[in-house]
């Protein structure tokens, strides 16, 4: 089971099969895999290290037990330096990570107050922005950058996706 399609193309190139994914749906989807292992007691997710640590899935009584499992770690891509000049002018972006996020807020100076929408996935990037005390109202929820810029494209609207591992993609 792999978090999204992103992840399953890589994934494959590396000649490793994925049964399923419920791409950008968050954890709370639950998977359902008893129609493919019915005797499931455990699965893990496979993260990056810092997640491996603080990522806790609680599960009701009787489900299969998920842990997390960090195997590796997360390298920054840009310096103050080389940061990409749009992540200090985008006014909307769509966050692929908690991680990410916090790699911006490193680089770019007054991110906070000058993004007026951050969009993101139902799952821990959302958790990420609301523990970051982003409000709700400056949140949209979209399962990919696509449907996030369909939802708010706008006249002198700028938006920027950032991926895992800090990469920027401006469309």
């Amino acid at each position: 089971w792999v978090a999204g399609t992103t992840s399953w193309r890589q994934l494959a190139k590396r000649g490793l099969w994925c049964t399923g994914s419920a791409d950008g749906l968050g954890e709370q989807e639950d998977p359902d895999l008893s129609s493919i292992a019915p005797g499931l007691k455990k699965w893990i997710k496979v993260t990056h290290c810092d997640a491996g640590e603080r990522q806790h899935i609680a599960v009701p009584d009787g489900e299969p037990r998920k842990e997390t499992l960090g195997t590796y770690a997360l390298k920054s891509k840009f310096t103050l330096e080389s940061c990409p000049s749009d992540l200090k002018t985008a006014t909307h972006i769509f966050w692929g990570s908690g991680s990410a996020y916090a790699e911006a807020l490193r680089l770019a100076e007054g991110l906070v107050d000058r993004v007026e929408v951050h969009g993101c996935g139902p799952g821990h990037t959302f958790d990420a922005l609301r523990d970051a005390g982003i409000p709700d109202e400056r949140i949209v929820i979209a399962l990919n950058f696509s449907e996030f810029c369909d939802r708010v494209r706008g006249p002198g609207a700028r938006t920027l996706s950032l991926a895992l591992k800090g990469s920027c993609v401006m469309n």
